[in-house]
């Protein structure tokens, strides 16, 4: 089905869009209005639940710039028990409802408590200015770390200052993403992606013609020539398949989609790596098929610097799809490494 992207609910547009911080620290689940929002601005008539970046820029207009765990719908006499259901998964902190027009449906959102939020950040910005946002929580983060994409895919890494603060120019018209990660006893985890728009706004980005990462790829070999073509245009060595990394790849897809857990570490002796092999990284996507699984990988600016970085010019993927009663979603690994195979 098409989106209807004319239906969205228009909030007054802001010079500064800014995350509620005391949200953090609110007990038990609870449901908010900026959730309700989004649930809202999702559940149109004729709707199609928009991905990968499309969603997060919905999000940011619908006023939430925190990580989401999931959006389902459900027949509304399910809701009862599903948000019984998500009181006791550990995972859950807010969620949003709206009932999906025609259908008897109801569309729910729900989001962890999040461990960092952005703060005052510009709605726009316009070439050659200098964009400043605020990080509430990030001197609380374990070893934490900002990169920024541009629109041209370029990727730098940012140092907040002690107030949480951090500014970076806006060249380019288009949508630069901010992403922070900590360190977490099974590997660096993302804490947040969030978009900051130059040379018009959020509307911009979803309407028009402002270039967003996404892909076209329906397959493994498509993904890796979209990888090799980006690449290229950025005058590098392209990245050559490897039988054995594809196994473990695969092998750590499979685990990933039946247990849930994206912790599993590959290195074990049950997924081994190549003889040999020195320096490798690893991007883990997950979405509705490939072309969201991929585009999630290379929206990230640090999943994108790994997969623009020099030292590697080996790769191995692979997928699975990992499914329950209410919903599938395809699990992409991707590990590259350096070196030569043996």
């Amino acid at each position: 089905m098409k989106t209807s992207w004319t239906r969205f609910i228009i909030p007054a547009l802001l010079p500064v869009l800014a995350v509620p911080w005391s949200i953090r620290g609110t007990p038990g689940m609870n449901r908010l209005k900026v959730l309700d929002r989004l649930a809202e601005n999702v559940a149109t008539p004729d709707y199609e639940i928009p991905t990968g970046a499309r969603f997060i820029l919905l999000a940011a207009y619908s006023g939430w710039l925190g990580p989401i765990n999931e959006v389902r719908m459900l027949p509304s006499d399910e809701l009862d028990a599903y948000l019984a259901e998500l009181e006791t998964d550990g995972k859950t902190a807010f969620f949003g409802l709206a009932g999906i027009p025609g259908t008897g449906d109801v569309l729910v959102i729900s989001a962890p408590r999040p461990a960092c939020l952005p703060a005052e950040v510009p709605r726009r910005t316009n070439p050659g200015e200098t964009a400043t946002l605020r990080l509430e929580g990030f001197d609380e983060l374990s070893d934490p770390a900002v990169a920024v994409a541009t629109p041209e895919m370029e990727v730098f890494r940012l140092q907040p200052r002690e107030d949480g603060s951090l500014s970076f120019e806006t060249r380019e018209i288009g949508v630069y993403w901010v992403e922070v990660m900590q360190a977490s006893p099974s590997g660096p985890s993302v804490e947040l992606l969030f978009p900051v728009v130059c040379g018009g706004d959020i509307l911009d980005a979803i309407y028009g013609d402002m270039r967003v990462p996404c892909s076209s790829a329906s397959c493994i070999g498509e993904i890796l020539k979209e990888l090799n073509d980006l690449r290229l245009s950025m005058h590098m060595e392209p990245l050559a398949r490897d039988p054995a990394l594809d196994e473990t790849a695969s092998t750590k897809a499979a685990e990933t989609a039946c247990t849930d857990d994206f912790r599993i570490d590959i290195r074990k002796p049950e997924k081994p790596l190549p003889p040999g092999t020195g320096t490798f990284a690893e991007n883990t996507g997950t979405g509705k098929g490939f072309q969201e699984a991929w585009s999630m990988i290379i929206l990230s600016p640090f999943h994108l610097e790994t997969c623009l970085s020099p030292e590697f010019n080996r790769i191995g993927m692979g997928a699975a799809v990992e499914n329950d009663d209410y919903r599938w979603r395809l699990v992409l690994v991707q590990i590259l490494a350096g070196g030569s195979a043996n």
